[in-house]
């Protein structure tokens, strides 16, 4: 009887191993499962070494750190903002008719989209919105027919209107008026 009981000790400490051993490798695979998904995850996203916020950042490092950039260059980098880069608004400009120069009874009615790169701009040129209208039509009122009859007279028109509303509120075209488009234009 006694190596009976032995045997049945013997049996349920094998069977107790087997167990802690299966326990065991289940542990472990998971460890591995865990450790590959991440590895896998790392790969994919991988870690991407830290990159400078602007270009300018990276001139300011080329030049020795000294922070010696050009004026426009300076004037750039504090205008724009750190941050998502924002998708453009659109100001109207409605309803605009003006005789034309270098002929008879010729007028042009005009629609006008400013397509405005920050918000910032579309302040400026609302606080301003007299001078804006008063530079729009003197600038489509000293056009002539036939420089507008081309495509190429309407889109030096545009980036001449672009400029000088730019300069109108001390802005260059990636932070103030980027565009501007004529929704309607007839010459008459």
């Amino acid at each position: 009887m006694a190596e009976e009981n032995h045997a049945a000790e013997a049996a349920a400490g094998a069977a107790g191993k087997k167990g802690l051993l299966k326990l065991i490798l289940v542990a472990v695979g998971a460890s591995v499962l865990t450790a590959g998904g991440m590895f896998g995850a790392f790969m994919v996203l991988g870690e991407h070494p830290p990159q400078a916020a602007s270009p300018d950042e990276h001139a300011d490092e080329a030049d020795g750190g000294d922070g010696q950039n050009t004026e426009k260059k300076k004037k750039k980098k504090k205008k724009k903002h750190d941050g998502p880069e924002l998708p453009p608004t659109y100001m109207k400009l409605d309803n605009l008719t003006v005789n034309l120069a270098g002929g008879k009874d010729h007028f042009l009615a005009a629609n006008l989209e400013l397509k405005i790169a920050e918000p910032d701009a579309q302040r400026l040129l609302t606080e301003r919105l007299p001078e804006v209208k008063n530079l729009v039509l003197l600038t489509l009122s000293s056009q002539t027919p036939d420089a507008l009859a081309t495509v190429e007279g309407k889109t030096a028109l545009a980036q001449k209107l672009r400029d000088d509303l730019n300069t109108l509120i001390d802005q260059d075209e990636e932070t103030g008026v980027a565009d501007i488009f004529f929704t309607q234009f007839i010459i008459q």
